[in-house]
């Protein structure tokens, strides 16, 4: 959590969890599940997480990251996606989910506009 609240406060959580210096390992499909999980779009600014939500971030992402693993050795880890690849909010708001490219990586990610408030700091349009 330190290397965490060391980064510039405009840092973007897609940034973050991008960050193979911090989170060795995590990918494309886990920071979309993670940001998923938290409720947090991509392009949220560390300086606006309070110390319990990056925590939180910090956590889930090593969670969801040992589940991943699990899953993908079980051969059903596309069958448990949450958010990544889908086209409509599966918490029932119904929306329509965004799928943009996203933070300082241009990776694609995948949020919901109703679930995931968006404030576009870091999308590519």
């Amino acid at each position: 959590m330190k290397l965490v609240r060391a980064l510039p406060a405009e840092t973007t959580v897609d940034d973050v969890l991008m960050d193979q210096r911090i989170f060795t390992g995590v990918g494309n499909i886990i920071k979309n599940e993670v940001l998923w999980r938290l409720k947090l779009a991509p392009s949220t600014r560390l300086a606006d997480l309070t110390p319990r939500q990056i925590g939180r971030l910090v956590t889930d992402a090593r969670a969801y990251s040992q589940r991943f693993y699990e899953l993908k050795k079980q051969y059903i880890l596309r069958k448990n996606y949450q958010i990544y690849r889908k086209g409509k909010c599966p918490r029932g708001c119904e929306a329509k989910i965004i799928h943009r490219k996203t933070g300082k990586r241009e990776r694609m990610s995948h949020w919901c506009p109703g679930c995931q408030p968006d404030h576009g700091s870091t999308s590519v349009q």
